[in-house]
């Protein structure tokens, strides 16, 4: 059998967040296909780090239900969450001087989409 590429892998590993492994197990796995696909550099070592899976409840309301996903290890902090923030962040146009501010405003909407594509919802505990 062929060993997927290390992209793969990290590809597999998100998909695979929706199975009934562990927070602990999906967090380990994570980490080892973050750094097999990114290699170990300093930046990659820290994210590795701080990244994690677990649980934790949609805010309070209607329809209030635990979800799991990606979130800033020890933290009730969603990665969702922080997409959504960095969408309200200005263009960049030094950075990308050729993109227009509806193209960004895609750009990151489209990062806010796959983050929030990796939670699952949870059984609520009786």
């Amino acid at each position: 059998m062929v060993n997927p590429d290390p992209r793969a892998r990290l590809v597999r590993t998100l998909l695979d967040a929706d199975s009934s492994a562990s927070a602990e197990e999906l967090t380990r796995v994570l980490v080892r296909e973050l750094l097999s696909f990114g290699s170990e550099t300093p930046s990659n070592l820290a994210c590795a780090a701080h990244v994690e899976y677990g649980s934790r409840f949609t805010p309070p309301g209607p329809g209030r239900r635990p979800v799991s996903g990606l979130r800033i290890r020890g933290t009730d902090v969603p990665l969702g969450d922080v997409a959504w923030e960095i969408e309200s962040t200005p263009l960049p146009r030094e950075r990308f001087p050729g993109l227009t501010v509806e193209q960004w405003e895609a750009a990151t909407r489209a990062i806010t989409l796959l983050v929030l594509a990796l939670e699952r919802e949870e059984e609520p505990t009786p």
